[in-house]
């Protein structure tokens, strides 16, 4: 995967080697440094675009990914000031000189800047203020953006320790929703967590697998009952999972140590030789 953003980062170079004034190069590997988390690249790259086009601070990217900078570097306060302002600079009305894909890129690019306010005021306990911005977003953007709206209220939810409705909120997700995944593995952690909850906690990997018994699910419910030391039910669930995949290397090394934490060392030992022999792989490394 790294070297997906290292091409890019190459392609835009050969980009500005063309054309060095060009402020939407300076902005896209400014994301992409901030991406790889290369903040001071991400800065100096954001500069340049500034001394090459000024007008390059009119841009909600350039805030957006300014107002990221200061939140790696503990700036929250600046932060909070560039979202802010950047909300009352950009109306969410399209102009008539505006495309209807740049009107579009600009939306996506203020929806990315209401969240990160959101995220910035809830982490400084400014709740009513987050709840505002949530309220609104609720208003404008509908079911497209609502599984984001969704965790951001949930965080809201859990800092002002409204454990149950945070519980409430996660549970009316429906399994057709793209985000219901993510939101039964939360309820999970919540359940385990805050409530101690070992069973409510398993449960909602159950609710899972009853739905989409997919091998990525199998395996996070093999890791969830990993957690909670339940070793024979992880091997059942992990194995349940390598049948559907069975080149899956790394599951197949899982379940060898599983079976080590078991104290179970011949199992152990014979998984391994056995896994050997089909994959050819070293799987005790």
């Amino acid at each position: 995967m790294q070297d997906l953003p290292d091409k890019a980062t190459e392609e835009l170079r050969e980009c500005l080697a063309k054309d060095t004034e060009n402020p939407s190069v300076y902005l896209l590997l400014a994301e992409i440094s901030l991406r790889q988390r290369n903040f001071d690249a991400a800065k100096s790259t954001l500069e340049a675009a500034v001394s090459y086009d000024f007008n390059v601070r009119h841009r909600p990217s350039y805030h957006l990914i300014r107002a990221l900078i200061a939140v790696a570097s503990h700036e929250t306060k600046d932060a909070n000031a560039i979202l802010t302002n950047a909300i009352q600079l950009y109306s969410l009305k399209p102009s008539k000189e505006q495309s209807f894909l740049t009107y579009e890129s600009l939306e996506s690019t203020k929806l990315k800047i209401q969240l990160e306010l959101a995220k910035l005021l809830q982490l400084d306990g400014n709740f009513e203020e987050t709840e505002k911005i949530l309220d609104a977003l609720r208003q404008e953007y509908g079911e497209e953006h609502e599984g984001q709206i969704i965790f951001i209220q949930c965080d809201l939810l859990l800092k002002k320790k409204d454990v149950n409705r945070a519980l409430r909120l996660l549970s009316e997700v429906s399994a057709d929703k793209w985000y219901y995944v993510e939101t039964r593995k939360i309820m999970a952690d919540i359940y385990l967590t805050y409530k101690k909850d070992k069973r409510q906690y398993i449960a909602c990997f159950k609710e899972m697998m009853h739905s989409s018994p997919t091998p990525e699910i199998l395996i996070a419910a093999g890791d969830a009952y990993a957690r909670i030391l339940e070793m024979e039910k992880a091997i059942e669930t992990y194995e349940t999972a390598l049948r559907k995949n069975p080149k899956d290397f790394a599951l197949t090394r899982k379940i060898g140590q599983v079976y080590v934490r078991s104290h179970n060392y011949l199992k152990a030992v014979s998984y391994f030789e056995a896994a050997l022999k089909r994959s050819g792989h070293d799987l005790i490394r």
